[in-house]
């Protein structure tokens, strides 16, 4: 992710955010978690008190979000956030972790634009990954006019 807005961020816009600043969670702050509910579905509740659910918060938000920066097509986003991780985030039930999936914010924008593109800065560590991924989203190549086959 440092590479892209680095070396190519006066050819591709990049908006920095924090879901979970954006709806009011201070830095520090008590550490959230997503937990499976009895009728399956995803609370995002505080890890020491399961009775703080920000789940409400971080949708409404990523509503909100999408609605002021409709043209956004690709999200990079931090692996296995409870807010925004894509794919990587662990479930909890009683405390044990069951399952994976995308933080609470990825869920809602994937739900309102399912043709999003969204990778975690896990997968962008070298210059390779981040041609690599340009590559592969061709609108992001073009904008940069670069030629990404030699990559």
């Amino acid at each position: 992710m440092d590479i892209i807005a680095g070396k190519y961020s006066e050819q591709v816009e990049i908006i920095p955010f924090c879901p979970e600043m954006g709806i009011g969670l201070g830095v520090p702050r008590d550490k959230i978690e997503l937990v499976r509910q009895k009728d399956e579905s995803i609370r995002v509740l505080g890890v020491e008190n399961h009775t703080w659910d920000v789940t409400d918060a971080l949708q409404s938000y990523a509503e909100k979000f999408l609605k002021q920066y409709p043209f956004l097509d690709t999200f990079i986003v931090k692996s296995r956030s409870p807010s925004c991780g894509y794919n990587t985030t662990p479930v909890f039930v009683s405390g044990v972790e069951v399952a994976m999936d995308s933080g609470m914010f990825v869920q809602t924008l994937l739900k309102i634009k399912p043709d999003l593109k969204i990778i975690n800065e896990s997968a962008l560590l070298t210059e390779q990954d981040c041609l690599s991924f340009m590559s592969q989203n061709a609108e992001i190549g073009m904008r940069l006019d670069i030629d990404l086959r030699k990559y």
